[in-house]
């Protein structure tokens, strides 16, 4: 298979003889090399999809950590490593429960539901820790801490291919836990601690 860098010259010094080409001013011949690349990359980015028989990342982004106190947990992660006091996020106690129709919605466990935790974010590099504390009440995050306590509940990869690394892991037994679109950006959960020892978590960005 040629590299782009190879794809791109032959294209460039190839005559424009496709007539779906879109020829632009002195410069239409580069055009069309540029629309006939996209296209190429678009078919390869297809094909990779449908076959998809890995994870198309190996580098971890987050570590999510399960706390019983996210206050204090905050004030031991800042003193440790000499930085800013994270900011704590809280979520609203009256969203209503959304679903697809509503463009942001959060699946969980077989329904549609809100999933509430505080959260901070511990600005580490080259990776960062985002600490939890779980709401009393369904999630996958007071679902670990039940099981388990505090600890490590996830390790986190930005993805593309979204669907595709859904159907990826579901094919190889390990299956979705909890699915949330944002609009802007969505992630889930799925089931492989058993196999893996920790949950993984794909997030990818981007409108949908």
């Amino acid at each position: 298979m040629l590299a782009r860098a190879e794809i791109t010259i032959r294209l460039i010094r190839e005559p424009v003889r496709d007539s779906g080409d879109i020829i632009i001013g002195t410069h239409g011949q580069y055009t069309a090399a540029v629309i006939r690349l996209a296209r190429l990359q678009f078919i390869n980015d297809q094909k990779w999809r449908m076959n998809m028989e890995h994870i198309s990342t190996n580098q971890i982004v987050k570590i999510g950590v399960v706390v019983d106190n996210i206050e204090q947990a905050v004030k031991h992660y800042a003193e440790l490593f000499q930085i800013e006091p994270p900011v704590i996020r809280i979520p609203k106690s009256d969203v209503p429960v959304q679903i697809p129709e509503d463009g942001a919605y959060t699946w969980y466990r077989g329904e549609y539901r809100n999933v509430r935790c505080k959260t901070a974010v511990i600005p580490l590099e080259p990776i960062y820790i985002e600490l939890i504390e779980p709401f009393d009440e369904p999630s996958p995050w007071n679902e670990f801490k039940e099981r388990h306590g505090q600890g490590v509940h996830y390790v986190a990869f930005h993805v593309e291919g979204f669907q595709e690394h859904i159907d990826l892991l579901e094919n190889k037994g390990m299956g979705l836990i909890q699915k949330t679109e944002k609009g802007h950006e969505r992630y889930a959960y799925f089931d492989t601690a058993s196999k893996l020892g920790v949950t993984l978590e794909f997030k990818e960005r981007g409108n949908q």
